[in-house]
């Protein structure tokens, strides 16, 4: 049927385009039109031979109801639901599962993991290590089915015991290792305590010599400055009306000389300032060598002046008998 109206499509093509192109006629072009129309529209509404094959077809083939699929088998898993373990604290847990399936003590990963043999007996091991009493979870898997089941391990009498006994043991070694701890903290502290005391007592003789030190420098720098002005004679002792001596003059810009150990402090007046390089140079060597009288040193220690918190000079960096002095 189709065929036919295929036929009738292709002549109404044909008359339409000869009563169009090669003897116009608009009876005959509208009648070819009208034939087109009809067999498209009839082709349309038939079915295709494929669909009426398929249709066919699916006549012949069995309902996809109608087929059976075998059921699948429930994993089986059986194991005793408690365990006692061994002297040590091990636990055996045998059991039997599907032929070969993956067994394991939780996800297997940390618990221990073994594969059935082929009539699925299998045996698994775990450490109660410090429990007295645990529930664990044995899992079964094979061919993407899975079975688990909980199990509850106990230590025997004597494994109990030897734990018991590991923690006595344990509590004893860690008093032993806080008591060796705390007396060696007391140690340390009487040691410090010791080298403290040590060190005060040093610091007190050194405190002490250093004060013996500038008392004598103090006493010195008093008569310089007493014969600067003519108010002691040669002898130290104090006179009237004195004649002063232009070769200590210098000494009246200085107020004080401490020594601390390591260096020598000197304070000046701000006159100081007026005194020549070559002046200032005299001073510094002479408060050195005062210093290194009275304290009995082998060196020149360095020599820093002052003006109150103001740096006049120094001794310098690579020479501390050579001085550098700032304006």
């Amino acid at each position: 049927m189709q065929t036919v109206f295929s036929l009738v499509f292709i002549v109404g093509c044909i008359g339409a385009w000869y009563s169009i192109k090669k003897r116009p006629n608009k009876r005959n072009r509208n009648i070819s039109i009208g034939l087109i129309a009809l067999s498209v529209l009839v082709i349309g509404l038939l079915p295709s031979p494929e669909a009426e094959n398929k249709s066919e077809n699916s006549g012949n083939k069995p309902s996809v109801s109608s087929i059976s699929t075998p059921e699948q088998k429930e994993l089986p898993l059986d194991v005793s639901k408690e365990v006692i373990s061994n002297d040590d604290g091990l636990v055996i847990i045998s059991g039997k599962t599907g032929p070969h399936a993956e067994v394991a003590v939780g996800m297997g990963i940390v618990g221990d993991a073994t594969t059935a043999d082929k009539n699925g007996e299998f045996e698994l091991s775990y450490d109660m290590d410090t429990q007295e009493e645990a529930t664990i979870t044995i899992n079964s898997k094979l061919d993407g089915t899975s079975k688990s089941t909980k199990v509850n391990v106990k230590m025997n009498e004597r494994a109990l015991s030897n734990l018991n006994k590991k923690e006595v043991q344990a509590s004893k070694t860690k008093e032993s290792e806080e008591f060796a701890k705390k007396a060696a903290q007391e140690n340390n502290k009487a040691t410090e305590d010791s080298e403290k005391e040590v060190n005060s007592q040093e610091k007190q003789v050194d405190d002490q010599k250093y004060s013996q030190i500038n008392s004598e420098i103090e006493k010195h720098l008093e008569e310089n400055q007493g014969w600067a002005m003519g108010t002691i004679d040669r002898n130290g002792n104090p006179i009237e009306n004195g004649e002063p001596n232009p070769e200590y003059a210098n000494w009246i810009y200085v107020r004080s000389i401490t020594y601390n150990g390591s260096d020598i402090e000197v304070q000046v007046t701000a006159d100081f300032q007026s005194l020549t390089e070559i002046e200032k140079n005299s001073l510094g060597s002479s408060c050195q060598g005062m210093t290194v009288s009275y304290g009995a040193l082998s060196e020149r220690p360095p020599l820093y002046v002052y003006n109150g918190e103001n740096s006049y000079g120094g001794s310098k960096i690579l020479s501390t008998n050579k001085f550098t002095w700032y304006k």
